[in-house]
């Protein structure tokens, strides 16, 4: 059948590509993906918050800045319009990143395999 024949040939592409990885490139791959696995309930909370606009001397500078956030400090995304700053404050948290049994792991790659 023509399924058979695609599954063939995609095997024998795949097979032909991972014969080209190094061993540290063939654990790299495994890595990355048993972390995604693990972290793929993990949540983020943005807070945004507007700051007061001011009035600013617009001439020759620039129309918009970002400075991104750091440790212990947020991060700021201004807009000048019109001789206005507009500016927002901002933070990201990732929360629930802590490592997963090893059963769930094996639950979520059985629920993906069903949706397949």
């Amino acid at each position: 059948p023509a399924d058979e024949r695609f599954l063939d040939e995609a095997y024998d592409e795949t097979l032909a590509i991972v014969h080209t990885l190094s061993k540290e490139e063939s654990v790299h791959i495994i890595a990355t993906w048993l972390l995604s696995l693990s972290m793929c309930d993990l949540s983020l909370f943005v807070t945004l918050r507007l700051l007061p606009a001011k009035r600013v001397d617009s001439k020759g500078g620039a129309s918009h800045g970002i400075e991104l956030q750091a440790d212990g400090k947020t991060g700021r995304v201004t807009e000048l319009k019109d001789g206005i700053a507009i500016g927002y404050e901002y933070e990201v948290k990732v929360v629930d990143c802590d490592a997963k049994p090893a059963n769930k792991l094996m639950k979520r790659e059985q629920s993906e395999r069903a949706m397949c």
